[in-house]
């Protein structure tokens, strides 16, 4: 007997406008609610551009870090890895490098400045004002800068021309007046025996012009060098003023014997330039301060003075006039002038 199967009653559903049977609808909601089992989050992320990146970055940060280091290797600044106490090292450079070099430069600048400044200001002294000090003078002369003045200093060397020594005073006076008749210079030097000087020039070779002059005209005569030597405490080596008057007073003698040089060799016509030089001297030169020497001193420096501005006018008498008389006229003053000299400083 055949089996009768029991058939389910035909169900149909509409769904939009479709229709479908109960068999139909049933398998689709199945397959619907297996799919809804799915990792939703997995599989659509909120924001995709990351979704490959998200996993490997939130589970394994130290690496996520070293990469990160590795990246600003590369592109930015290598930053500097301090030692064990490095700390305290950068903290003590700091305020080196921002406090205290700036203010040792600071320092050294203002030294060096004001060094110049006193080099400067303690160089400008006068000649003879402030500069000197215990015995010792400072002069300065034409052209030359400030010296200081010593005894030694004061000595002037001179070639002179000596026609005769005698045992006496007497008899050097009265061969040398008889000189001076016949229209040449002279001069007595007591050193023990006095001698007649006729003559005077600053080197050995001009002293040899001289002295032939002289033989030519018949008179014996001989050359030599003089030193005049100053005292070894000179009164006007007491007194600032006074010891830059004896030097200077020397500077202008050792001018007046290159003249005398310079006179036998060019028919008794000096140079313009030795002119010059000899005037610029002469304007310069100033007495002692009053007081600075005594009387008697005052005296001798005041008489040395005279007389070598009465020989200085004598060669401008020679430039205009050259001849054996000017020149002769010139050379007694030089040779006074000279024995002046000698007894300012000797005292």
């Amino acid at each position: 007997m055949a089996d009768k199967k029991k058939e389910s009653p035909r169900v149909i559903i509409t769904f939009n406008g479709k229709k479908h049977t109960l068999e139909e609808w049933t398998k689709q909601e199945t397959a619907a609610d297996k799919e809804r089992q799915l990792n939703w989050n997995h599989a659509f992320p909120k924001n995709p551009d990351t979704a490959d990146r998200e996993s490997p970055y939130i589970n394994n940060k130290p690496s996520r870090i070293k990469s990160y280091l590795r990246v600003r290797h590369v592109f930015g600044r290598k930053k500097i890895k301090w030692p064990a106490g490095g700390r305290t090292i950068r903290e003590t450079l700091y305020p080196v490098r921002h406090f205290l070099l700036p203010a040792a430069a600071a320092i050294v600048v203002g030294l060096s400045i004001g060094l110049s400044m006193l080099l400067v200001f303690t160089g400008q002294t006068g000649p003879g004002q402030g500069a000197w000090t215990s015995g010792t003078g400072r002069s300065a002369t034409a052209g030359q800068s400030l010296s200081p003045v010593t005894n030694q200093s004061l000595g002037l060397s001179v070639y002179v021309i000596q026609s005769g020594v005698y045992s006496t005073q007497a008899a050097a006076g009265q061969a040398a007046g008889q000189l001076r008749n016949n229209g040449v210079a002279a001069v007595t030097f007591n050193q023990g025996t006095t001698d007649i000087f006729i003559s005077a020039a600053s080197t050995a070779a001009g002293a040899a012009k001289l002295a032939g002059y002289f033989k030519n005209q018949g008179i014996p005569v001989y050359q030599k060098n003089i030193q005049f030597s100053a005292s070894a405490n000179p009164a006007v080596l007491k007194d600032g003023s006074a010891a830059a008057f004896a030097a200077q007073g020397k500077a202008l003698m050792q001018d007046l014997l290159k003249i005398s040089e310079e006179a036998v060799n060019n028919h008794f016509s000096p140079s313009g330039q030795a002119l010059a030089q000899m005037d610029r001297l002469l304007n310069s030169w100033k007495l002692p301060n009053a007081g600075s020497l005594s009387s008697r001193d005052g005296q001798i420096a005041e008489n040395f003075r005279k007389s070598a501005v009465t020989a200085a006018s004598r060669v401008h008498a020679m430039q205009a006039k050259g001849t054996g008389t000017s020149f002769s006229t010139y050379q007694q003053s030089l040779l006074e002038t000279i024995m002046l000299y000698r007894d300012l400083i000797a005292k």
